[in-house]
């Protein structure tokens, strides 16, 4: 496997120009170490985007740091701790708030994100799909699988997922959210 594509990914292309964009670098390990920075670093995109005035539309700011904070949850725990950033990439275009995080992950992360995210994007019936997967965490110990789950059963959002394999052990992931803005 040298490149695998899940879901919308690049349901608006890179290259198109955007009204307005906010890209950070960070190591997981900052993340790691105190999950509140995931949490403030969520609300600062939030804040950064849902003044109406500079956009001229009302983005609901809890909602991009709920999204927000899910995606750099996710890339923290799965990427590899020492050897690479997590990087994040914002795009406002119109009515579309473009979320897209990408880190690199060993292959015993890969295998289990990747079938996890094929369940998600294939998905015929997303509250069918929680349901198992709340049966699956009572009966055994694990992580949850619930939160982009959450994201795609309850919000107005897309989601798009590439993996590129770097080596036989290392995998770089791309997460893409696509929010859809309400009018206001």
């Amino acid at each position: 496997m040298n490149n695998l594509i899940l879901g919308d990914f690049d349901f608006i292309p890179s290259h198109l120009p955007a009204e307005g964009g906010l890209n950070i670098m960070i190591n997981p390990i900052d993340l790691m170490t105190s999950w509140k920075r995931c949490g403030a670093l969520a609300n600062f995109v939030a804040s950064f985007y849902s003044d109406e005035r500079d956009f001229g539309k009302k983005l609901d700011a809890n909602l991009i740091s709920t999204i927000f904070n899910e995606l750099m949850e996710n890339a923290a725990k799965y990427s590899d701790k020492r050897d690479a950033l997590i990087t994040v990439n914002t795009k406002l275009y119109n009515n579309i708030l473009k979320m897209e995080v990408e880190n690199y992950a060993r292959q015993r992360h890969f295998d289990s994100l990747k079938n996890h995210f094929e369940k998600l994007v294939n998905a015929k019936n997303l509250d069918d799909l929680y349901v198992q997967q709340m049966q699956q965490n009572i009966e055994k110990e694990q992580e949850s699988g619930i939160g982009l789950l959450l994201l795609l059963k309850d919000y107005p959002v897309k989601l798009g997922i590439r993996f590129e394999e770097i080596d036989e052990n290392m995998y770089k992931i791309t997460v893409q959210v696509y929010h859809f803005i309400e009018p206001s």
